[in-house]
């Protein structure tokens, strides 16, 4: 029996070196699959193929195995960031159509991914991210005359076309008083001509972005423009999302946007197991004249999306972003939100932005998976204004899960297996408490979206790719 196993050693020591050899040999990728593989990860990141001398580099990278640094080199090009808004414009558009002009929305999330913030601040932050001053500062006319209204970059008279090397400001002043310096109340959130400059005359805009106060620019505006902070939402309460969301309807549209950054549409949260208590009187309780109709159906939609929007109710859009409590006044009014509020006089009549969450009970609890947010203190279930409200969605599990899936969609270019699904749920919990392994890329801190595309990109790179 010694002898046997003195027989067998050496050949079992050969198979355990043919294995080991094996396994680096399907972690060793060849010239030519290394080189496809850098060009696939650049092109899917960037929308363009990369120079001969960085395909070089790249190739080299993924022959050492070092996937990650691969991602952090692409993600260095401003082709990355230009393409990332573009790709995220279509969760600010009703019909998902992704919209290649830069605006507000999208430099939001192209300023927090470059500046490795937090990026469920997308929901929640108080951010605005715009061009530096200095490109915000001139003269124009005849005489000359200052571009900024009481010594605010931010704002511009009506003066036109910037001159070479200059964007028009976000904020503009309607009156001649503007040209004065003088304080004037009729100072106005522009169109989006500050970001189409940006895009326009400045190719490496991405590094230009500067974060601001959304708050405190929303200041310098006229009363019906001043959002409290109580109800700053992120990219949600800037320009172009206000305009997809509050303009005319009854303000339930902006929950179907929260739900798909989620990776849900509405129907697919559909529960008519919640009590009606915030369903509003512009729903019909008979619909066709079938009560079933409702119970069955329309319920199980409104009864939670009512008492969740109500977060919004003190906001409209009329060519600009528009706030006021006064709204509400003496409701029902005329205001938007109570239109056919007669079709059933008994249901909720919303006259506050105090929001309930009912979702936190039933189907939707796991399936969203709702937890206290970490990064602003909020309760889930219940609160005041859209702050807190977009904070939830922020804090969900579904939120950080359905994000990985996008990336990996992004880079892999197909669906996710089953088995991979839960791969991309685990790199997700690792996302949001931060991966230490990039601190030396400067991306190891919660929710850093570039760390996001470093560790999912490992996933199919080096690896059989489609």
């Amino acid at each position: 029996m010694y002898r046997g196993c003195q027989f067998w050693r050496p050949l079992f020591l050969l198979a355990l070196v043919f294995v080991a050899t094996s396994f680096d040999a399907l972690r060793a990728l060849d010239e030519v699959t290394a080189r496809d593989h850098a060009l696939r990860l650049h092109e899917r990141l960037t929308g363009v193929p990369p120079s001969s001398t960085e395909l070089t580099l790249l190739t080299q990278l993924l022959r050492d195995g070092k996937v990650a640094e691969a991602t952090f080199r692409v993600m260095n090009n401003n082709y990355f960031y230009k393409e990332l808004a573009r790709s995220f414009s279509a969760f600010a558009d009703i019909d998902q159509q992704p919209n290649d002009t830069l605006t507000d929305f999208s430099a939001a999330v192209v300023g927090l991914t470059i500046s490795n913030r937090r990026f469920d601040e997308l929901f929640y932050g108080d951010i605005l991210y715009t061009a530096p001053d200095a490109l915000m500062t001139y003269q124009f006319g005849t005489p000359p005359v200052n571009v900024n209204h009481d010594s605010s970059p931010l704002i511009r008279v009506n003066g036109g076309a910037a001159p070479a090397g200059f964007v028009r400001p976000p904020f503009r002043c309607n009156t001649t008083g503007c040209t004065n310096a003088t304080v004037n109340p009729d100072v106005i959130y522009d169109d989006q001509a500050h970001f189409s400059d940006l895009q326009n005359r400045f190719p490496d805009w991405p590094q230009r972005l500067v974060l601001r106060s959304q708050y405190s620019s929303y200041q310098l505006l006229r009363n019906e423009q001043k959002v409290p902070a109580s109800s700053i939402a992120g990219v949600w309460t800037l320009q172009e999302a206000a305009r997809e969301v509050f303009n005319a309807g009854t303000n339930r549209r902006i929950l179907r946007l929260f739900l798909r950054l989620l990776g849900y549409e509405l129907e697919q949260v559909h529960d008519a197991t919640r009590p009606d208590l915030y369903v509003r009187r512009d729903v019909d309780r008979q619909p066709g004249g079938s009560v079933s109709a409702f119970q069955q159906g329309c319920r199980g939609c409104h009864a939670g999306m009512d008492g969740l929007v109500q977060a919004f109710v003190y906001f409209d859009f009329t060519g600009r972003l528009r706030y006021g409590p006064t709204f509400t006044q003496n409701a029902p009014n005329d205001f938007k939100i109570y239109r056919q509020h007669n079709i059933y006089p008994q249901g909720h009549l919303a006259v506050n932005d105090q929001w309930v969450n009912l979702w936190t009970q039933g189907p939707n609890a796991s399936r969203i998976g709702w937890r206290t947010p970490k990064a602003i203190t909020s309760d889930v279930t219940q609160g005041s204004g859209a702050a807190s409200l977009a904070a939830s969605f922020a804090g969900t599990e579904a939120f950080s899960n359905n994000l990985a899936k996008v990336v990996f969609q992004r880079i892999c270019l197909r669906a996710p297996t089953t088995l991979e699904k839960g791969t991309l749920n685990n790199k997700a919990r690792a996302f949001e408490e931060g991966i230490s392994d990039y601190e030396s890329f400067s991306a190891n801190g919660p929710y850093n979206m570039r760390a996001l595309h470093a560790s999912v990109a490992e996933m199919c790179i080096g690896k059989v790719m489609p």
